[in-house]
C-alpha cells in the first residue's frame, strides 16, 4: 500500500525548483497556490498592509497576486523557462509563502532573493516579511536614547549610524591661557569659533540591546544615506519584550580642550526606523552638576523606515 512523503527540494535546488517546492510543502496544486496568494491579499488587515506599503511592495503584491500570476506563468518560473525580474514581486513571494507556513528562515528567505538575482533582503524588509505584526523591532559626557514602553508601535526597532557630539569652542585654546587681558579680551569679543567632533567611546544597553555582532565602532562615520542598509555600518536598537529600549553612549573630552572654552554642543544623528507616532525614539543629555537627565529631541521629523534622517541637537 502506497504511503503519503513530503516532497523535498533537491540538494541544491534552483530558484524555480525551490519554489516549486515550497508550494509543494504548502500542499498546494498551482491553481491553488495562485488561489490562496490572491486571498492573502484580499484578506489583509490594515496595519499589516500599512507595513507592506512602507517597504514598497504592496502594491506590487496585489497586483501581481491578482491576475498577473496565472496558472501558465507560474509553470515557465517553476521550470526556469522564465526569470522573476521584478525585485519587488520576488519579496511578494516571499511573503506569501512565510503567510503559507512554509519560508520562515532568514537565511532561506536571502538565498531564494540570491537565486533570483535580487541580492539580500533589507533588515527593514526582513522585519516585514518573517515577523507579522512583531512588536520587536529596537562619565564626562553621556547621551540616553530609548523607546519607552507602553506605547502603540510597529516594528519599533530602530537603526542609527551616527551618533557623534560636536564640540564649538574659542580658537587657539592651546595658547590661550597665555595671553594677556588684552587679546584675551579682543577673542572674546570676535571669537574664531573651532570645532571638533567627538566619537562615541562606549554604548551601553541597559534595557533591550543591540544587533548580533554590533558595536559602538559602526557609528564612527556616518556613510548610510536614503536607503542603504549596510549590517556593519549602523546599530541596530532592539526593545526588550515589554517593548523598552535604554541606553546611553559616552563621549570624552580631548585633555588640548579646556572646558572654559566650549561655547556650544551639539548632537548629531543619523536615524532610520518608524516614525514618532508610532515608536517616539528620544534622546536625552546628563547634567554633570544635578545628574539630571534633559530631552534634547526625538524622531519626529523622521520618515518611516524609507530614509535615513539626519538630526541635530542644540544645547
Amino acid at each position: 500500500m502506497p504511503t503519503a512523503t513530503t516532497p523535498r527540494m533537491p540538494d541544491s535546488p534552483t530558484w524555480g525548483q525551490r519554489l516549486r517546492g515550497y508550494r509543494q510543502q504548502a500542499g498546494l496544486t498551482q491553481g491553488q497556490f495562485i488561489e490562496k496568494l490572491s486571498q492573502l491579499v484580499i484578506e489583509i488587515d490594515s496595519q499589516e498592509r500599512l507595513a507592506l506599503e512602507h517597504i514598497d511592495i504592496y502594491n506590487d503584491a496585489s497586483s501581481y497576486f491578482s491576475g498577473v500570476l496565472d496558472a501558465p506563468t507560474l509553470s515557465r518560473l517553476e521550470k526556469g523557462n522564465r526569470e522573476l525580474n521584478s525585485r519587488p514581486r520576488c519579496i511578494a513571494l516571499i511573503w506569501g509563502l512565510n503567510r503559507l507556513g512554509v519560508l520562515t528562515d532568514t537565511k532561506e528567505a536571502n538565498r531564494f532573493m540570491e537565486l533570483a538575482g535580487h541580492g539580500n533582503l533589507t533588515d527593514s524588509e526582513l522585519t516585514t516579511l518573517l515577523s507579522p505584526g512583531a512588536d520587536d523591532v529596537p562619565t564626562p559626557v553621556k547621551v540616553t536614547q530609548g523607546f519607552p514602553s507602553g506605547r502603540p508601535k510597529l516594528l519599533a526597532a530602530a537603526l542609527v549610524s551616527v551618533a557623534a557630539l560636536t564640540v564649538a569652542a574659542v580658537a587657539g585654546w592651546m595658547i590661550r591661557d597665555t595671553r594677556d587681558n588684552t587679546r584675551a579680551g579682543s577673542a572674546a569679543v570676535s571669537p574664531n569659533l573651532r570645532t571638533h567632533v567627538l566619537l562615541t567611546d562606549e554604548l551601553t544597553s541597559e534595557i533591550g540591546e543591540l544587533g548580533k555582532d554590533q558595536t559602538f565602532i559602526s557609528l564612527h562615520e556616518k556613510d548610510q544615506k536614503n536607503s542603504s542598509d549596510d549590517w556593519t555600518r549602523f546599530i541596530k536598537l532592539i526593545p526588550d519584550d515589554t517593548g523598552a529600549y535604554l541606553g546611553y553612549q559616552a563621549y570624552h573630552l580631548p585633555d588640548h580642550i579646556p572646558v572654559e572654552s566650549i561655547t556650544g554642543l551639539s548632537l548629531d544623528v543619523n536615524y532610520r526606523g518608524p516614525d514618532y507616532q508610532t515608536a517616539p525614539w528620544v534622546w536625552k543629555i546628563e547634567r554633570s552638576d544635578t545628574g539630571e537627565w534633559v530631552r534634547l529631541g526625538d524622531n519626529r521629523s523622521s520618515r518611516w523606515w524609507s530614509t535615513w534622517s539626519e538630526a541635530s541637537f542644540s544645547f
